[in-house]
């Protein structure tokens, strides 16, 4: 099988950010329901939440109070307030989705702090390609440290590859592409660029 298990990492940082995530992931964003948006709100009722609470703003208020007892009552200026995970999945893919993103939640908890540090986990089937966001809170040792979370370019590497042999590749799924970089990076984009215009594709 060609088809690739992708998994990202990104970090939310400055006021609201993680709350509008959250908004994103628990659908409560009017205009991205709209006629000329990605979802398709007749497939809505599909999406899911593997872990967290319902609703958004509880998703935040849970951050915040979790920060409270710890004795954090200001956020630092620049920090990451929370890391959020997305792991997706071919279009129209025959796999068993309910169990690949149940492991990939139970791989995520082990590898980003424990389950206490995971405040929602939101199946998506709704767009072309099922995918799951999680949002974690970087607590650890009662600090906010989302950068040991990352670390550096040798444990995303690590990541990465262990997420392969761990969950994707146990499905059959390849191992994505290394990130481009220089004149490869350079290369690829001009190709994409010229594929779209020669195709005359909307995305332009």
């Amino acid at each position: 099988m060609n088809a690739i298990g992708f998994f990202s990492i990104k970090t939310l940082q400055g006021p609201g950010t993680l709350l509008a995530a959250s908004r994103h992931n628990k659908r409560a964003i009017q205009r991205e329901l709209g006629a000329a948006a990605h979802i398709n709100a007749s497939r809505m009722a599909l999406n899911y939440s593997l872990h967290g609470p319902e609703l958004p703003e509880q998703v935040a208020r849970i951050a915040k109070e979790l920060k409270l007892a710890a004795g954090i009552n200001k956020d630092r200026k620049g920090g990451i307030l929370a890391l959020e995970l997305l792991f997706s999945l071919p279009p129209a893919t025959e796999l068993d989705t309910a169990q690949y993103f149940a492991d990939c939640l139970q791989w995520a908890t082990c590898n980003f702090g424990g389950v206490a540090n995971v405040l929602s986990a939101d199946v998506h089937l709704d767009e072309s390609a099922p995918h799951m966001h999680i949002l974690i809170l970087p607590l650890i040792d009662g600090r906010m440290n989302g950068s040991a979370l990352i670390g550096d370019r040798h444990r995303l590497l690590h990541l990465h590859s262990d997420f392969h042999s761990a969950v994707a590749g146990r499905y059959g799924l390849s191992k994505g592409p290394g990130r481009l970089q220089g004149r490869a990076k350079e290369e690829t984009a001009t190709g994409v660029v010229q594929h779209l215009k020669a195709t005359n594709d909307a995305a332009q």
